[in-house]
């Protein structure tokens, strides 16, 4: 019984190194086919895809075109596509961003769609994080204004005040004078 299960543990192993080097000759197959794309989208040739470079390969070049397809992304998406391959945010897509993007899309075992919709969460979480402390900032510079408003006032409503009182006795003494000469 021992060397049975000994003989199935090594076939086993086998089947797994077997696999291994199927999905890196697979793996290697596929990222030098993307390699391949990425030159013929390219289509300036100076390294790097830009959104209108992205777009047009999915019309003009077959293979990037039959790739999308697989992997379910219509013209639509393809805006969605270039943020989530632009990793670094640069604006333009380097061999590496869309080489290990795409093969990624292809071989991973969740749906284009669920990533699209993880990135764009992802997304508005940071957008999200971005106007709360905008927003954080924008009560604060309120509160501080409103307080500077409030001394203000306070400081005007006391000139005020002097003012009225200056006033009244001016009012006073002009009318004393007036009285003073009307009278004699």
């Amino acid at each position: 019984c021992a060397v049975v299960v000994d003989t199935f543990a090594e076939k086993r192993e086998m089947d797994m190194i077997t696999k291994a080097q199927e999905v890196e000759d697979t793996e290697a197959k596929d990222k030098k086919t993307l390699q391949n794309m990425f030159d013929k989208i390219d289509s300036n040739g100076d390294g790097g895809l830009s959104f209108d470079e992205l777009e047009d390969g999915a019309r003009t070049v077959a293979e990037f075109r039959n790739w999308l397809r697989v992997l379910d992304i219509d013209g639509k998406d393809l805006r969605l596509l270039f943020m989530m391959v632009d990793a670094d945010g640069s604006g333009e897509i380097d061999p590496c961003e869309f080489i290990e993007a795409m093969y990624r899309m292809k071989s991973a075992e969740s749906k284009t769609s669920a990533r699209f919709v993880k990135h764009m969460v992802e997304v508005l979480d940071q957008k999200n994080d971005i106007l709360t402390e905008a927003i954080d900032e924008v009560e604060l510079r309120v509160a501080k204004l409103s307080k500077s408003i409030q001394s203000c006032l306070e400081r005007q409503g006391d000139a005020f005040e002097r003012m009225r009182r200056q006033n009244h006795e001016f009012r006073g003494r002009y009318e004393k004078v007036l009285d003073d000469k009307l009278g004699s």
